[in-house]
């Protein structure tokens, strides 16, 4: 998963099952950042 956060604000923007480059596309804000996921540990 991809998340993106505003850092001045510290909100989340977005949560994406998409690659880096498909999320920045959707959401089109320059300035985020970019975190990464691979789900909840077992």
């Amino acid at each position: 998963m991809t998340i993106l956060r505003d850092p001045v604000a510290g909100q989340v923007r977005a949560i994406l099952r998409r690659r880096v480059a498909e999320a920045m596309d959707a959401v089109g804000e320059p300035g985020l950042e970019i975190l990464f996921s691979r789900g909840i540990p077992e």
